[in-house]
């Protein structure tokens, strides 16, 4: 889904439109460490090993490694524990 976009010749349009996508992940998380909901660190990175996590289930989706009907219990599951495992620790 993103390899074909980070090419040398990906358009700055493209490239843009890429960080972009981020963007409101990366708002939220920011917001929940400022109402004190999430850990302290760089909202970019928790961000993206979030949505990390999330390709790689729907890459086994697709590849045929994961059953549809599998998937959305594991994505549930998948985001539940990230959740959890970013409150901040008291």
């Amino acid at each position: 889904m993103f390899s074909s976009k980070q090419h040398a010749d990906v358009t700055p349009e493209l490239a843009e439109a890429m960080r972009r996508t981020f963007t409101p992940a990366i708002a939220l998380m920011a917001e929940g460490q400022r109402t004190g909901e999430v850990m302290p660190g760089d909202p970019a990175r928790i961000s993206m090993s979030l949505a990390a996590a999330v390709h790689g289930l729907a890459d086994f989706v697709v590849s045929g490694f994961l059953a549809e009907e599998a998937a959305e219990h594991l994505l549930h599951d998948t985001v539940t524990n990230f959740i959890v495992g970013l409150r901040p620790r008291t």
